[in-house]
């Protein structure tokens, strides 16, 4: 865990040496995705059971944000200036909107068929290991599996929710600067509220895999 925090102040210090107001932004953006990641990482350990590998899980996390943040700090919703128009700008943040919404819900789409189909497996496996027809290592195996969605999840969500927290800034600044672009405003909140949806489907789905990890759990 001591890594993982070594890691956030690291990038921080990072963040006050650049100079431009792009690279602060990527920077601020990793510091921030290293701090959630490591968090991230720190709880998926506690889920998953693992409480001594939570440094490690932390660790893991922090650099996984901190390549997210950047990305996010890169996010189209921080280029305004770009953008001639404030239309060009606002239908470009509907679009990166659009492309992360789409790929959640088909994520969450595949991800609720593998859960039905995993809790067959799970329920077989857990019967012949307490008959003693299959051994340990079955369920191990199994049991990586789903701390390996479980994690993946996890990222597909800090995805969409980085993705809503930037409409969400676009949303607020765009309203109070703007009084005709009300179209797009109210197609931009509409995939703001179908992302929430989407997101929290994803968390009911965790909370599946995490009960399904303790139930092969030794």
């Amino acid at each position: 865990m001591k890594k993982a925090i070594l890691t956030v102040i690291l990038l921080c210090f990072c963040t006050a040496c650049v100079t431009t107001d792009k690279e602060r932004t990527s920077a601020e953006g990793s510091a921030m995705g290293a701090l959630l990641g490591a968090a991230a990482g720190a709880l998926a350990a506690e889920i998953s059971g693992n409480r001594d590998d939570m440094g490690k899980y932390a660790l893991i996390g922090a650099a996984a944000g901190a390549v997210g943040g950047a990305m996010y700090g890169n996010h189209v919703a921080n280029k305004k200036a770009e953008f001639a128009k404030t239309e060009d700008y606002l239908n470009a943040c509907i679009e990166s909107a659009q492309k992360v919404n789409l790929e959640t819900k088909q994520y969450s789409r595949s991800l609720e068929n593998d859960i039905k189909a995993l809790e067959k497996e799970i329920k077989l496996l857990v019967t012949k290991y307490n008959t003693n027809q299959i051994q340990k290592a079955q369920l191990v195996n199994k049991q990586k599996m789903i701390q390996s969605k479980l994690k993946e999840t996890k990222e597909k969500i800090e995805i969409a929710k980085n993705e809503i927290n930037q409409q969400k800034k676009v949303f607020v600044n765009e309203k109070e600067q703007n009084k005709l672009v009300i179209e797009q405003m109210s197609y931009l909140k509409k995939q703001i509220n179908e992302l929430e949806g989407s997101v929290a489907s994803l968390e009911g789905h965790t909370q599946s895999l995490a009960s399904m990890n303790q139930r092969v759990t030794l």
